[in-house]
């Protein structure tokens, strides 16, 4: 029986602390939060919005004043930002491409909501020159604000409403039954002719 896509993480209560850890704000809960991405890495199959928040708060710890290692390096940081926004423009856009006639990957962004700064960086880091740091990092705040938006608060609001949904079906089962129940035992205190067992002529008659 088919039970659905696998999930890289175990439950959906270690996806919503990951969430919390990623916009606490503070880089003990990010550390936490990227560690545990970067399990979900290893087997496959994570979501482009949790891959995506991860890795830009990820550059954003490695591009702090001061830092003189090579992943901090300037053109490091100007490649991995503008990877990361072309990854994110042309994911959400293949995603939302439909019909035979294809659309401009700029036009389908641009209606997914992602940020104009976004589409046009990852124009210009496609067919131009990198965009200036202070630009990607600037951007970077847009992106994760975006992702946040988009993708961990509404599938957060999504879970929420199911399991709404799934505490009233379960109370509407639970009624039904008692209802039920309640039925069968007047039924057996003061049978009719229909419930009476055997014959229904030898039903008892009312004088």
């Amino acid at each position: 029986m088919a039970t659905g896509r696998p999930l890289p993480w175990s439950s959906w209560q270690e996806w919503q602390q990951v969430g919390d850890w990623l916009f606490a704000g503070t880089r003990e809960a990010e550390a936490s939060a990227i560690s545990r991405i970067s399990a979900w890495r290893a087997r496959g199959r994570v979501p482009l919005g949790a891959d995506l928040a991860a890795t830009l708060i990820e550059l954003r710890q490695r591009d702090q004043p001061g830092a003189s290692s090579a992943e901090s390096a300037e053109a490091v940081l100007q490649m991995q930002y503008s990877m990361a926004f072309i990854r994110l423009v042309n994911g959400v856009a293949d995603s939302a491409q439909k019909g035979k006639v294809a659309s401009s990957v700029a036009n389908l962004a641009g209606y997914a909501g992602i940020p104009r700064m976004l589409i046009d960086i990852r124009h210009e880091a496609s067919h131009n020159e990198l965009p200036a740091l202070p630009l990607l990092r600037t951007a970077a705040s847009q992106a994760l604000a975006w992702l946040q938006a988009t993708y961990w608060k509404l599938q957060s609001e999504h879970l929420v409403a199911c399991r709404e949904r799934t505490h009233d079906l379960l109370e509407e089962l639970f009624s039904s039954r008692l209802l039920a129940a309640e039925r069968q035992r007047k039924r057996q205190r003061h049978p009719t002719g229909d419930d009476w067992p055997g014959d229904p002529k030898s039903a008892p008659q009312s004088s």
